[in-house]
């Protein structure tokens, strides 16, 4: 259930991965920078899987991206000068990690998902 425990706004459509579905909501959680979350239409059951903490990005936006059996990100805030991340979540370890941080160089605050291409990500 999207709440303030598990997360809530969304600001993306949803990823389908190994049968299972998977957003974000762009609040929520114990920190209120955003979660990670799975839905198993199976078993009709909802987790939140992980939390965003500022430092791995804060306030997720868009869709989610498959590459390699991960999934990518972009927060709108969080990261070392609060512009952004460009953030992976493992959905076998349901580990969270940040990959990149954004600035005004590299693309700060993105609001849109990533695109896969000859397994390089991209984006605007």
């Amino acid at each position: 259930m999207l709440d303030a425990a598990n997360g809530y706004n969304l600001r993306g459509r949803l990823t389908m991965f190994n049968n299972k579905i998977y957003g974000v909501g762009y609040l929520g959680d114990a920190n209120g920078m955003g979660t990670v979350f799975e839905y198993n239409p199976a078993g009709n059951s909802f987790t939140k899987r992980a939390d965003f903490n500022g430092t791995n990005g804060s306030q997720p936006w868009g869709r989610m991206t498959v590459l390699n059996g991960k999934l990518y990100g972009v927060s709108f805030r969080g990261g070392m000068v609060d512009s952004g991340t460009l953030y992976q979540f493992d959905p076998v370890s349901f580990a969270l990690t940040k990959r990149m941080n954004l600035t005004n160089t590299t693309g700060a605050t993105p609001i849109n998902r990533l695109t896969s291409l000859n397994k390089k990500l991209y984006g605007i």
